[in-house]
């Protein structure tokens, strides 16, 4: 369906190097939306509905490098995703058993609440950071690329990178608990990979 979609941007230019960017990245956009999701066909919906909105920002693509332009999907697929938790979160817990069989009891159902609500809360810090912050951050611990290629993309010393996602952590951390969030930090940000 999404092949569809991007086969219906008028530009040749624009639908060509769309077209090429998701044949070489599709995996990691389906996986980063299985990540948030979980349920495989609703990940696809995601993923679809993300394309569709990406597709409608076409002018903004133009004026992005490939990594930047997969940076941006990849955020797309985030706010999506977030937008489908939110959607599901305001439906009654239990419609949501039927359709998720793996929740078999009280605890399971109430974790996977939990995980989307994280996920919610860690999405509305993460949008008061400065942009260089989130990027950092989105290359790092979402598109898992080393310190090199953060440096070579953001055009900084490799040893000032490690400095720079120490300094936005910290700044996770700070905002997190000013939004009352102080009894869980996310141990994804919080965690240091070399």
């Amino acid at each position: 369906m999404i092949f569809f979609l991007i086969q219906a941007i008028e530009d040749d230019f624009d639908r060509s190097r769309l077209s090429n960017l998701y044949i070489k990245h599709q995996a990691l956009f389906l996986s980063k939306s299985k990540k948030i999701i979980q349920d495989p066909y609703a990940a696809e919906d995601v993923l679809q509905d993300a394309m569709i909105r990406v597709i409608g920002r076409i002018h903004t693509l133009r004026t992005l490098s490939e990594a930047q332009m997969v940076a941006y999907i990849v955020k797309a697929i985030q706010s999506c995703a977030i937008d489908y938790c939110r959607k599901v979160k305001r439906k009654p817990v239990f419609e949501d058993i039927e359709d998720h069989t793996e929740l078999t009891d009280a605890c399971d159902i109430m974790e996977h609440i939990d995980q989307q609500e994280m996920a919610i809360r860690l999405g509305a810090v993460l949008s008061n950071l400065p942009q260089r912050d989130q990027d950092i951050l989105l290359y790092k611990y979402i598109m898992e690329y080393e310190n090199t290629q953060i440096a070579q993309m953001l055009e900084m010393k490799p040893e000032s990178v490690r400095m720079a996602l120490t300094r936005a952590r910290r700044r996770v951390k700070e905002f997190w608990k000013e939004e009352g969030n102080d009894i869980r930090y996310p141990q994804t940000i919080g965690q240091s990979r070399g």
